[in-house]
């Protein structure tokens, strides 16, 4: 369809008014910047002065000081909150379909031709390949330009049918007076990133799905402000009785309330290659908790730009307990989902969005949300207060479940209750798929893979050599820049802290070292012996290093240790690792190569960090002073985008083989480099691949354990690593190397 914007001589001749006016300035005033050639091409940024959002007003600054450093480029200023151009912003807002989000770009040929460029990312991209003017040069895909109809004299868009571009129009006249939600969407379109682009969409019919909820009668409406917790997630206690709600409304259609409305559709509908019937009786992917500020805040984010890239639309349910919060979500997450649509011309995929209501409490609302789709991703904590029923709920319907929880005890008090019904289902369940545990699980599985491969191939492919190999150290040291959620410091609040674990022949740090096992080698006497050396090791690897890869700079023991532990020793067991497999886990407070510099002098940060660590941590557990702290957080809270961009994930692994007779081994390093900060971004990265894992992988995955419970390595093994690496969005460095026959200690990292 067409839409007819403004008349061609009324909307340059607004623009050139405005560029001879003080409002509207102009880098290059138009008469003096067209070139003698038949075609003059002008870049216009439309910004504002009055922008509250950081994000947007460094984007913007940065666009003029690019701008102003390239001669060769003509532009033009127009300030959207100028009330003298809000004639003419209004006419570029519809021609974009974007409204109060700044900075955009169009480009101005001959002062007739008007079309839309794009934001700062496409600029930012083309700008760091040095094909920034080629690109402005070159313009945009036809059905974002104006075309001018020769009989009306009036220029109007091109846009495919279903388009969302009308009710995106629907919003606020000024971003300072925009909603929350259309804060989000600037949020979302500043934080896209090399998207590459993929194959030319296809055309294809659109899928409605209804939307059903479940769970507690939210007919009577609920407050705005209802509180939420967890890891981020739908935490508030269950009120009220449940009973089954119905509504055909598809999530994420503009104007809220309306019935048996047609499912959103992107800018260009995208091809639905599935085919069997589980694919369209279920949907992909439900985030249970979607409400959560991880799961809204970068869950969705991560998920929606990654769908751009694949050969499908992705269908993604969100669940929770409150009907009116998960509508607004679904709102939203449609709204960015066509903003980031719109950025990525070619794109292949899509989210198409639907809600679920169900509350945590109520165990046939839960079992009805399984049965109605492949994967649950739950960001709904503290797990041991919300989620219980959750896993129970995946393992009874056969559903896949993947979520970020660090609550080693519940996690393994899960395997025991519903390991049995799992194993007749059919579904696998694993938690800690979140920066807990995923980062250390993933690089000693990546060293011992590596280590076993050498070997085999030393031994000309034989797999028993491998396969035999025994492991008997593995060591990681992380450096990390973040901080923790409100949810996530709630969480820790709520861990229980048992004196049952002290008495032991060697006793428990938090929990039982073979807490994760399956119950055969949970229970059996016959595992004492390394339940007892595990446990020996954790508290080993409480007490500071000096670590010569590090010229002798000092490690602390890592604050998450006594919880990815649990699972990297799961992993030995499944994995068969080896009959005298340690584990240690260290802090790097300041990074590896200033680590190395200080040498020794690097106890002075090691023992300022470690101080704080367990002073705080000391004071969370304090009867009235941690609930107050604890406060200062709540759940829902968390680091703002620009701190978790600049955050920072890293992990460098050691694994060693046994030492031979002349006292030589094999040795493996793994280094695992994520963009972002551990708790949010990474953490987002790794539970929506290990998902997707689960949902587009399946070919890939390694078998099945007993019951349907494991770890990350255990049960994604190589696809997670695999998908990880390759993700369009955020490509993850993991790099491994290897040294055989090796005497004495390592001075350097390999």
């Amino acid at each position: 369809m067409t839409a007819s914007i403004a008349t061609k001589h009324e909307l340059a001749s607004s623009l050139e008014d405005l560029t001879a006016e003080a409002h509207c300035v102009a880098a290059t005033p138009l008469a003096e910047a067209a070139p003698a050639s038949s075609t003059s091409t002008t870049l216009l940024v439309l910004h504002s002065t009055t922008c509250p959002h950081r994000h947007a007003k460094r984007h913007q600054q940065e666009i003029f000081q690019i701008l102003d450093s390239i001669t060769t480029i003509n532009y033009i200023m127009l300030d959207g909150a100028d009330l003298d151009c809000r004639s003419a912003r209004d006419d570029l807002f519809l021609l974009s379909g974007l409204h109060a989000v700044y900075p955009q770009l169009f480009v101005m040929e001959n002062n007739e031709h008007v079309s839309y460029w794009g934001g700062y990312e496409r600029f930012h991209q083309a700008h760091e390949r040095g094909i920034l003017k080629d690109e402005i040069m070159r313009g945009c895909s036809s059905e974002m330009s104006i075309n001018v109809d020769d009989q009306n004299d009036a220029p109007v868009l091109d846009m495919p049918a279903d388009s969302p571009q009308e009710s995106r129009m629907q919003q606020p006249d000024d971003y300072s007076s925009s909603s929350e939600e259309e804060i989000d969407l600037l949020q979302i379109g500043s934080s896209v990133e090399a998207l590459s682009p993929g194959e030319d969409v296809s055309e294809a019919k659109t899928l409605e799905l209804p939307v059903t909820s479940f769970g507690n009668d939210h007919s009577k409406g609920e407050t705005a402000d209802s509180k939420t917790a967890g890891t981020g997630g739908d935490s508030s206690e269950p009120s009220g009785s449940s009973s089954q709600l119905s509504s055909n409304r598809v999530a994420g259609n503009d104007g809220g309330s309306s019935q048996n409305a047609p499912a959103a559709t992107s800018k260009e509908t995208m091809k639905d290659s599935s085919s069997s019937a589980s694919h369209k009786d279920k949907t992909d992917i439900t985030i249970y908790g979607a409400t959560s500020f991880v799961a809204q805040n970068h869950v969705l984010t991560y998920l929606s730009q990654v769908s751009l890239h694949l050969p499908r639309v992705l269908h993604v349910t969100l669940a929770g307990r409150s009907l009116n919060k998960l509508q607004a979500l679904a709102d939203a997450a449609t709204r960015k989902m066509d903003y980031l649509t719109t950025m990525t011309p070619h794109a292949t995929g899509r989210c198409i969005f639907n809600i679920h209501v169900a509350n945590g409490a109520d165990e046939e609302a839960l079992l009805e949300m399984a049965k109605a789709t492949r994967c649950v991703l739950n960001c709904a904590g503290p797990f041991r207060r919300y989620s219980s029923l959750v896993v129970g709920a995946c393992a009874k319907a056969g559903t896949d479940y993947v979520d970020i929880t660090g609550e080693v005890s519940w996690a393994g008090e899960m395997r025991q209750k519903y390991g049995s019904v799992a194993q007749e289902s059919g579904a696998r369940i694993i938690s800690f798929c979140g920066f807990d545990s995923v980062p250390s699980d993933l690089a000693v599985f990546a060293g011992v893979e590596a280590l076993r491969a050498a070997r085999r191939k030393k031994n000309d492919n034989a797999p028993d050599e491998g396969e035999t190999l025994d492991i008997e150290t593995a060591t990681t040291w992380h450096y990390c820049v973040g901080m923790a959620n409100g949810g996530t410091i709630h969480t820790a609040l709520d861990m229980p802290v048992s004196l049952d674990a002290l008495r032991h022949p060697v006793p428990y740090l938090l929990d039982d070292p073979l807490v994760l096992t399956h119950s055969n080698v949970r229970q059996n006497p016959k595992m004492q012996a390394t339940r007892n050396r595990l446990a020996m090791s954790e508290w080993w690897n409480q007490l500071p290093s000096f670590d010569s890869i590090f010229l002798l700079g000092v490690s602390i023991p890592f604050f998450m240790a006594v919880v990815n532990a649990k699972i990297v020793f799961a992993s030995s067991v499944a994995l068969k690792y080896g009959p005298k497999f340690t584990y240690r886990e260290r802090f790097l407070p300041v990074g590896y190569q200033f680590t190395s510099k200080l040498g020794p002098l690097s106890i002075i940060p090691g023992f300022i960090t470690y101080a704080g660590i367990m002073l705080g941590m000391a004071l969370l557990k304090l009867p009235f002073i941690g609930s107050w702290l604890a406060s200062l957080a709540p759940p829902g809270t968390g680091m703002s985008d620009e701190a978790c961009h600049r955050g920072i994930t890293e992990v460098y692994a050691v694994v060693e083989s046994s030492k031979s007779k002349d006292g030589s081994n094999d040795r493996a390093s793994c280094h695992i480099k994520m963009q972002g900060d551990p708790g949010n971004r990474a953490t987002a990265q790794c539970i929506t691949e290990s998902a997707l894992c689960l949902v587009l992988n399946r070919e890939k995955l390694p078998p099945k354990s007993v019951d349907g419970f494991g770890t990350p390595a255990e049960l994604l093994g190589h696809a997670l690593l695999e998908r990880l690496q390759s993700s369009s969005v955020r490509p993850v460095s993991i790099k491994t190397a290897i040294r055989q026959n090796v005497k004495g200690r390592d001075w350097s990292m390999i």
